[in-house]
């Protein structure tokens, strides 16, 4: 995959970015991973480093201490293991820290030096989420077209073995629940089950 970085010579001050991520392998990460090295790092004079670390709760905060000591300027991460401790290293090395998923947390539980380092989370609105879960499940039965009994299979992943199903999916199983519920009220004989695996792989389902 290649990205041109148009207009690169317009003169951006460096910085230094962390990546966190339990997996640069898989799609969509390998995706971005290749967007943020190839575009956004070319084009706004920006250093990105990827974490290498494992995929669990001290390798996330070996990362975060190691992204201090080098002088980044804040880190994005997938997913957390622990938010607070994320935020705590931010406070210490001032930087700050953006997830790219929906943690749903109760911010009043974080100081407000913590909380001046967390740019918050980015993705889609919780109603949408619900409402894609909603309509996946739908087309999914509409184009299976069987007048048989039918039961719907929904997968919680949790992106790494210890961490618990994050928001995202969540909500679109909820979606897809409703959607269930809906079609049985209009009298189709259709039932949920659902399962909730650590893992990606389609093998660890």
């Amino acid at each position: 995959m290649a990205f041109a970085a148009e207009n690169a010579e317009v003169s951006f001050e460096k910085k230094i970015i962390g990546v966190y991520s339990f997996d640069w392998t898989s799609s969509p990460y390998s995706e971005w991973k290749a967007y943020l090295e190839e575009y956004i790092g070319p084009h706004y004079n920006v250093e990105f480093i990827f974490s290498t670390e494992n995929g669990d709760a001290e390798g996330e905060k070996t990362f975060m201490e190691k992204m201090g000591a080098v002088g980044a300027s804040g880190v994005m991460a997938v997913s957390t293991y622990s938010l607070v401790n994320c935020l705590s290293i931010c406070e210490q090395y001032q930087m700050y820290f953006l997830t790219l998923g929906m943690m749903n947390e109760d911010l009043s539980q974080y100081t407000e030096g913590q909380l001046a380092y967390y740019a918050g989370e980015c993705g889609f609105g919780q109603d949408s989420r619900v409402n894609c879960g909603m309509d996946l499940l739908k087309k999914t039965v509409e184009l299976l077209g069987t007048d048989e009994k039918m039961t719907i299979k929904m997968i919680g992943i949790s992106p790494a073995s210890g961490m618990p199903p994050v928001a995202p999916p969540l909500l679109q199983q909820k979606g897809a629940e409703l959607g269930v519920e809906e079609l049985q009220n209009q009298g189709m004989d259709i039932d949920y089950e659902e399962i909730y695996v650590s893992g990606f792989a389609p093998e660890d389902w």
